[in-house]
């Protein structure tokens, strides 16, 4: 079993220490691989996984409801702790948003194989739909919901689902080329990730810390909650576990220097949650296979 999860854990961590040493000998260009990322590769990886996959709605509704209760009981759990803190707005983004793409996809990747990957996408697209609505909000505080629209992770998924439901398959000069571009997503957002994380500074240490816990702690026992009450089983339940716990994703710094909030904190919550997960990670996975 230590040898299993020593596989699953070892490759995601491996490169992103990669990423970590080269920028410490190179400059990159963050922005523009940040901006790949998110506008080419992640929507060919989104529409790639949906697209070759049964889609089982009840599935479907399963995952996106334990990503939408995950990320709201965290808000929630961090406005009882730090509602009254001066820098509450800096905290909520950090506590709720998790890592469910550059780290949350290659862990469900090596741990489930493609059925997994699949689920943790229809995870990943929730989050990203909220974070981009909610997030946004939050952190700016305007509600409108412009932002949205701009996200092509959406666009991605609902053209997966509607070829999907359609059965419609699209001819191999259109779909090799879009999987192959999405089979680039995992290793660059592990490389990037590596990247930004080498020019993180801690502030607020023993907040950082707290909100850290709350991140991958609370994360988890939401997910075991919900998990439970409705029944959820099998390769969805250990998704909504293994990427509910995961450590708090970088977009929340991009964020929070957009809106100038506290960037030193949330890049500290961002350091140290990414630092516990080495160890959080293959203790969720224990439990996993204990428990499934």
């Amino acid at each position: 079993m230590l040898g299993e999860i020593q596989a699953i854990v070892f490759p995601v961590f491996a490169l992103i220490g990669v990423g970590y040493l080269f920028a410490r000998f190179r400059q990159i260009d963050l922005d523009s691989i940040t901006h790949l990322t998110v506008y080419v590769l992640s929507p060919c990886l989104v529409f790639s996984s949906l697209v070759r996959r049964q889609i089982i709605w009840a599935e479907v509704g399963a995952v996106a409801g334990g990503a939408a209760a995950v990320v709201a009981g965290c808000g929630l759990l961090a406005f009882i702790l730090f509602g009254r803190s001066a820098r509450r707005r800096s905290v909520y983004l950090p506590v709720m948003f998790m890592n469910s793409g550059n780290m949350g996809l290659p862990i469900c990747l090596f741990a489930f194989g493609d059925f997994g990957l699949s689920r943790a996408v229809i995870y990943f697209v929730t989050v990203g739909i909220i974070h981009v609505s909610a997030g946004v909000a939050i952190a700016s505080g305007d509600r409108s919901l412009h932002e949205v629209t701009r996200f092509p992770l959406i666009y991605a998924a609902i053209l997966a689902l509607v070829l999907n439901i359609f059965d419609i398959s699209l001819p191999g000069f259109l779909s090799n080329p879009i999987r192959l571009l999405g089979d680039a997503t995992i290793p660059l957002m592990l490389f990037s990730l590596g990247c930004q994380l080498r020019s993180v500074r801690i502030s607020g240490l023993w907040a950082a810390l707290a909100a850290s816990v709350l991140r991958i702690g609370g994360g988890l026992a939401i997910a075991l909650a919900y998990t439970a009450l409705f029944g959820i089983t099998g390769v969805e339940r250990s998704v909504i576990l293994l990427v509910s716990s995961m450590p708090a994703a970088v977009l929340n710094f991009m964020l929070a220097r957009n809106y100038r909030l506290d960037t030193d904190f949330v890049s500290s919550v961002i350091l140290i949650s990414t630092i516990m997960s080495i160890f959080t990670i293959p203790a969720v996975l224990y439990l996993i296979s204990v428990v499934t």
